[in-house]
């Protein structure tokens, strides 16, 4: 078993060590963060997540729970709701589960708020494949923008809220995950050269993962070309 503090901290590392800008571009990017800090006035300072200047990740956070909590079970999903906080609670009651952490996917409390934060890992993947930076910083630049006024004023600590009253500890891996996924797929596609976009998805097929998407309809689709 694992501490909750010891699986964020893993949990940092593995999502570091996946990331598409390398360790040294993750490295400078908390050194920035920390001289952005420095020179920020004591207010702002005041107002700053001092979790930025080790966690890259914004969207990626312990949300409820005592660092030093043994976790036993984990209930994890794409998304935790109060749904899912409900359901954790009922399996604990029923004694078929002992369920101590909730793990989501999606960002849910402030990393939600913080969404938009994150988004600019996606023009330096960009820049890696061959667009110019100024390009990739000028398209992601109204999306960034558009997320941080579509999640701002939603209701993102209702799910946060509700594990704290039922005394469940909750967590999201956003990026982290993410990064996972995608260097899963570039090494896989190192090892298997596609020429078409058929050869793509017949790659992806003999995934198990993507098979068992395939059972519930959600597996590898074309939705533009051929």
């Amino acid at each position: 078993m694992m501490t909750l503090g010891e699986i964020y901290e893993k949990a940092i590392m593995m999502g570091t060590a996946a990331d598409p800008r390398g360790f040294e571009g993750v490295k400078k990017l908390l050194a920035r963060r920390k001289d952005e800090y420095e020179e920020l006035p004591t207010l702002k300072k005041e107002e700053f997540d001092l979790e930025d200047l080790h966690n890259p990740y914004a969207d990626s956070r312990i949300l409820l729970g005592d660092h030093k909590l043994t976790v036993d079970k984990v209930m994890a999903g794409i998304d935790i709701t109060s749904a899912e906080v409900v359901l954790a609670d009922s399996l604990n009651k029923r004694g078929s589960k002992t369920i101590d952490l909730l793990l989501a996917h999606h960002p849910v409390g402030a990393p939600l708020a913080a969404l938009h934060e994150v988004m600019e890992l996606q023009a330096d993947l960009m820049a890696n494949y061959g667009v110019p930076i100024n390009v990739a910083e000028g398209l992601m630049a109204d999306r960034i923008s558009e997320v941080q006024r579509r999640f701002s004023p939603r209701n993102h600590n209702q799910a946060v809220d509700a594990a704290r009253l039922l005394g469940f500890a909750i967590m999201c891996t956003h990026t982290i995950t993410d990064n996972l996924v995608f260097d899963f797929l570039e090494k896989l596609f190192q090892k298997h050269p596609a020429d078409t976009v058929g050869d793509v998805v017949k790659i992806l097929k003999a995934v198990p993962e993507y098979q068992e998407a395939i059972r519930g309809k959600a597996g590898p689709i074309i939705f533009a070309g051929s």
